[in-house]
């Protein structure tokens, strides 16, 4: 699937007259929405078969949108990504779905969505963003714009999960599809930050 990716760079790259950094810069994009696209179906597909759909879409496009401001570890091949984030992404929606929701109090479900956010501010403001070999990031400002927006994009997540944690009561429907997402969105937040850390970049890099 990379080839054709590739591939499909280099037409598109001739067709426009683009120079050689400039076709690597389309082939890293396409490649990034290609795998977005698959891991979103793959995450639907196991979603449907495990009754965790809220929790696997969450999951994977909380982390996606984080990614794309804090950049994070990146696998040698696409493959190699696909089945890891595939990985990662199943462990925490069934964490979600079939350890904190069915087994924390909502009280106690709450504390332990919110803490996860501690160590990603944390790991945000002293790593982020963290570029690929693929596609460095030298200028300044730019590193300072995608921090400012990764924490941004925290802010808004920590925002939603208070609110759907405050509208899971009773009375209002359906409050476990919302304890679901923020538990879900939070894991999502915790690992993206995590994946700035140089350990699991060495991690993803032996995938």
């Amino acid at each position: 699937m990379e080839k054709l990716v590739r591939k499909a760079a280099g037409r598109i790259a001739r067709r426009q007259g683009l120079t050689g950094e400039q076709e690597a810069g389309v082939a890293y994009g396409l490649l990034a929405f290609t795998q977005m696209l698959v891991s979103l179906v793959l995450a639907a597909l196991f979603g449907l078969l495990t009754g965790t759909l809220a929790s696997c879409l969450t999951v994977c496009l909380g982390v996606g949108a984080l990614r794309k401001f804090t950049g994070g570890a990146h696998a040698r091949t696409m493959g190699g990504c696909i089945a890891v984030s595939l990985l990662t992404m199943a462990v925490m929606a069934l964490l979600s779905e079939y350890l904190l929701v069915r087994f924390l109090p909502p009280a106690a479900l709450c504390g332990v969505s919110l803490a996860a956010y501690f160590p990603a501010f944390l790991l945000v403001w002293k790593r982020a963003p963290v570029a690929s070999e693929k596609k460095p990031i030298r200028s300044a400002d730019k590193i300072r714009r995608l921090r400012r927006g990764a924490l941004v994009l925290l802010t808004v997540c920590l925002l939603f999960t208070i609110a759907l944690t405050a509208a899971s009561v009773p009375g209002i429907r359906p409050p476990l599809l919302f304890l679901r997402i923020a538990s879900a969105l939070a894991l999502a937040v915790l690992w993206q930050s995590l994946t700035l850390t140089r350990t699991v970049c060495r991690l993803f890099h032996n995938a």
